[in-house]
């Protein structure tokens, strides 16, 4: 029998994020400030993100680096706050940051031209004659620029990443601009940034222009709008088999759709393993999906859609395209809102159609098929 589906808010998810943050402020001692979220002339734990490092040298320059120069204060019945006094601007470690980025990045550009020093000087993996590896960097719109021009220039260099590296849709579009004909580039990441809609919207035009067999952009700030507009590219990107959205919180049903006519284009990307959890994928984004799967040649082998907001009728249109679909290996659908019903309607398809290997993951608990 199936285990009691538990639903999990997402905004419970996140106070248990900040709660962990508050718990253990030795393993992230520096916060942001929110004005957006100060009430009476202070701040909550809702009220302050963990700061993002150097970010003074990118973008617009707003967000100063703040560290706390006063305990939590706790009003006994379990809330409490901070207020503005008990917060000042942490210049000198900004400092420090940005001389440490200005190096980085001095470094890698010489990596890039075969300096062997400035290679062994750089941590393990940040670049190699295949590609680079670049998280927690931060760098100028020039010194991103210089980068990719370094990199298109080295005919080995097949795989470009960056993560974490606070890059906003300007930085996005200096890297699109750059690699755009690209012809070696065949996996590209940019995850853990702000890239939104104008940045999905410039990536498009490198995706319809190089050979790409994996692309990620999880954990960033696209929406419908911006999947569209790169969905519109992918018909023209045969090559690619891996895309991860993940953790694009504004992806919905509309977005959804537009990529599911996508990778149902003729001559389009034959695309194995998608993923799409953490985003906002209801019924509706769930029937296309389903679609997807039935279509005789749907070379999806897996379908990451946990932590989304799927109920009991996307479920039933998912299990039906189960027991068409002869590919599909792994369905991830833990943390959706399903009842018992969905949950047996998905397990009832895992029995009637028998392919090796073929698992559902629902609560993080895999049902094996037979």
């Amino acid at each position: 029998m199936a285990p009691d589906c538990k639903v999990v808010c997402k905004r419970c998810m996140r106070s248990l994020i900040q709660c962990i943050r508050l718990i253990f402020p030795e393993r992230q001692p520096y916060y942001e400030l929110d004005p957006e979220a100060a009430t009476g002339g202070g701040f909550s734990p809702e009220g302050i993100r963990p700061m993002t490092l150097g970010r003074s040298r990118f973008g617009d320059g707003d967000g100063d680096t703040f560290k706390p120069t006063a305990p939590w204060t706790s009003d006994g019945g379990g809330g409490g706050q901070w207020t503005t006094n008990d917060f000042e601007v942490d210049t000198e470690q900004e400092e420090r940051e940005n001389a440490a980025a200005v190096e980085v990045a001095r470094r890698v550009l010489r990596a890039l031209d075969g300096d062997e020093e400035a290679l062994k000087s750089l941590e393990k993996g940040k670049v190699t004659t295949q590609g680079v590896k670049l998280i927690f960097d931060r760098f100028t719109l020039e010194e991103l620029r210089s980068i990719c021009r370094a990199i298109r220039n080295c005919e080995t260099m097949n795989s470009v990443e960056f993560g974490c590296n606070n890059f906003d849709n300007g930085a996005v579009a200096a890297i699109a601009e750059t690699l755009r004909r690209d012809e070696s580039l065949q996996h590209l990441a940019i995850w853990g940034n702000s890239v939104g809609d104008s940045g999905a919207a410039s990536l498009a035009d490198l995706v319809a222009s190089c050979p790409l067999v994996s692309l990620v952009l999880s954990n960033n700030e696209m929406s419908d709008n911006g999947l569209s507009s790169l969905a519109q590219a992918l018909p023209a990107c045969p090559s690619l088999r891996t895309l991860d959205l993940s953790v694009n919180a504004h992806i919905a049903d509309t977005g959804v759709q537009s990529l599911c006519r996508a990778l149902r284009s003729e001559g389009g990307p034959r695309v194995e393993v998608l993923t799409l959890n953490n985003c906002s994928v209801g019924n509706e984004g769930a029937r296309h999906l389903a679609t997807l799967l039935t279509e005789p040649e749907c070379p999806l082998r897996e379908l990451d859609l946990a932590f989304n907001m799927i109920e009991d009728p996307g479920a039933k249109v998912l299990a039906s395209a189960l027991e068409v679909n002869s590919v599909l290996v792994e369905l991830n659908v833990s943390v959706n809102l399903f009842s018992r019903t969905g949950i047996s309607l998905l397990m009832q398809a895992l029995a009637r159609k028998h392919v090796p290997g073929r698992q559902i993951l629902i609560e993080d608990v895999p049902y094996a098929g037979r």
